[in-house]
């Protein structure tokens, strides 16, 4: 399936997730990508851009906009965004990304989800 944005892990109907890995997923044209959330908790996320990762970025309660990055070079760049706390730390609602061009990308076929330590 070719989508713009991409879901992988436990998430509702409404795009919340409560669940530590839950992760959106994208391609972007653009130099910088921002994303429009609401987290309802004390939540972390973990920040990938073109398989590099970021700093974490800790999400203040309520409706927000973050920024993803800043300062890329011009062109297509992957990003995944993930949930890093657990559960009983909070929920975070995806509401969108902001601030570039989003690219249509094959869905990838198979995932694998694994539950424990790294």
């Amino acid at each position: 399936m070719i989508e713009d944005v991409h879901f992988y892990g436990r998430w509702d109907a409404t795009h919340t997730a409560g669940w530590p890995g839950a992760a959106v997923v994208t391609r972007f044209s653009g130099t910088s990508l921002s994303a429009n959330v609401r987290e309802q908790g004390d939540d972390y996320l973990e920040i990938t851009i073109d398989g590099q990762r970021q700093a974490p970025i800790h999400l203040a309660n309520g409706v927000q906009t973050i920024t993803i990055a800043t300062g890329l070079p011009a062109g297509e760049h992957d990003a995944v965004i993930a949930k890093r706390t657990e559960s009983f730390v909070g929920t975070l609602r995806f509401d969108g990304f902001a601030g570039a061009t989003l690219v249509p990308t094959e869905r990838r076929a198979r995932t694998i989800e694994f539950i424990g330590l790294v």
